[in-house]
């Protein structure tokens, strides 16, 4: 056998190894999701709860976001974050100056109740425009 068909063999075997190692794992992630058992992660999952906002959003401009209780944790900067990045090409930015804000449920009131943040002095001179049955709330200035 010559050096050029050792040569030939050698990559066939090498492709062919390659080829076999890397459909195996292929295989399994499409029958994972396939099946449905494939898992959303949790990024995205918690980036979707903003998609309801939409409708009652303007298409573009500031929004305010209203920062929780527990500003600056790290869960509480990951929710704004993904606010910021959900709700494009609206401008999302910490605290109540746009004529729009949203309210999270982590934002709660001082000596309210949780439910009703209009009370909240932050919020004076703003009504409820829209409850979200995933907590979330817009409201937009009055005056």
């Amino acid at each position: 056998m010559s050096s050029l068909n050792r040569v030939l063999v050698a990559a066939i075997l090498l492709l062919s190894a390659g080829l076999l190692g890397g459909l195996r794992p292929a295989i399994a992630d499409w029958r994972t999701i396939a099946t449905g058992e494939y898992k959303s992660d949790p990024v995205r999952e918690d980036a979707r709860r903003y998609l309801p906002l939409l409708s009652s959003l303007p298409a573009r401009g500031l929004v305010g976001y209203l920062q929780p209780d527990d500003w600056p944790s790290p869960d509480a900067e990951r929710r704004f974050y993904l606010a910021e990045y959900s709700l494009t090409p609206r401008i999302v930015v910490m605290g109540t100056v746009p004529e729009y804000v949203i309210v999270a449920p982590e934002a709660s009131i001082q000596g309210g109740d949780p439910e009703d943040v209009s009370r909240d002095p932050r919020l004076a001179d703003f009504v409820l425009l829209r409850r979200f049955s995933n907590g979330l709330r817009v409201f937009r200035r009055t005056r």
